[in-house]
């Protein structure tokens, strides 16, 4: 290719035109919004937690947590229209993108689906994470199956995902019944991106920054806030059982919730250190479980 300018060139990743067709098939009536939540005693009972079993704990799986216990709490958000009748799910599938090194090199985001999500411990949700970030997830039946789907021609692949995003069945067994995007990144400022929107509910955890907040008697207060965005398909889905999720949402972010001695034990059951463990420091509850300063996550409505 002949240009006046100096460039790179790289073969076109098989795998983006499933991504490019997903995103032709997004919901049309799609609703936004953003919020944050005070996460500043989460960062601190993560960090605790980390040090005492020695293992990883991740903030995107925490969310993932925290998302799954809010949806089965307010299951309108796990409602679909299925032609002429609402389906209402009583479990919690989160659909997520992680990260994987390709063959020939390039990074491309790959949906990990965390089955049940609701129906499992903290400790079980952490320990699956890690086995899907180590694992390039090639025997995972679904993830093979949407490999497959990328190299059809794109007439076909169109055809059958437009099929498949409005079957509430086939949209959850490929990616989940709610979906996640991370964006989070070691970065001190503000950052949250809306995500696009094929489900009912999608959310993006963003950035965690420093900034200020009012105390009790209103004097500003150094605090880590996570920023949140979503959307919602208002097709099915109304302010107020947004509204109520968000709430039950911004709750759990803010007050640490499953970052306790009984995570601590259960990781190590799962996960038993190969040589003798330190101390463990004791989590104790908090006496208010509401930090000050904190505010309630706008819903994305």
């Amino acid at each position: 290719m002949d240009s006046p300018w100096s460039f790179t060139e790289a073969p076109w990743p098989v795998l983006r035109n499933l991504t490019t067709t997903v995103l032709d098939l997004q919901r049309p009536h799609s609703c936004l919004g953003f919020g944050t939540a005070n996460v500043t005693l989460t960062m601190e009972r993560l960090r605790a937690c980390r040090q005492a079993t020695r293992r990883a704990v991740s903030l995107h799986a925490y969310v993932m947590y925290c998302v799954a216990r809010a949806a089965r709490e307010h299951p309108a958000v796990l409602t679909y229209r299925h032609g002429r009748r609402l389906i209402t799910f009583d479990t919690v599938d989160v659909g997520t993108a992680l990260q994987k090194r390709m063959p020939d090199g390039t990074n491309l985001p790959v949906v990990w689906v965390l089955r049940d999500a609701d129906r499992k411990s903290l400790a079980q949700i952490q320990h699956e994470f890690r086995e899907a970030v180590r694992s390039d997830l090639v025997d995972d039946a679904v993830v093979r199956k949407r490999r497959r789907l990328a190299r059809w021609p794109g007439w076909l692949r169109r055809w059958i995902l437009r099929r498949a995003l409005n079957n509430p069945f086939r949209l959850r067994e490929l990616y989940g019944n709610v979906q996640l995007t991370n964006l989070q990144l070691p970065v001190r400022f503000p950052f949250a991106g809306f995500p696009p929107q094929f489900g009912t509910l999608t959310l993006a955890a963003g950035t965690v920054a420093p900034g200020f907040l009012p105390d009790a008697q209103g004097n500003p207060v150094l605090a880590q806030l996570m920023h949140v965005s979503g959307a919602i398909d208002h097709d099915v889905l109304d302010g107020m059982p947004v509204v109520a999720f968000a709430r039950r949402l911004h709750e759990l972010l803010e007050t640490a919730a499953g970052l306790d001695d009984a995570y601590i034990a259960e990781t190590l059951q799962l996960e038993p250190l190969k040589r003798e463990a330190r101390p463990q420091p004791e989590l104790t509850q908090p006496e208010h479980t509401q930090p000050a300063g904190s505010r309630e996550t706008a819903p994305p409505a």
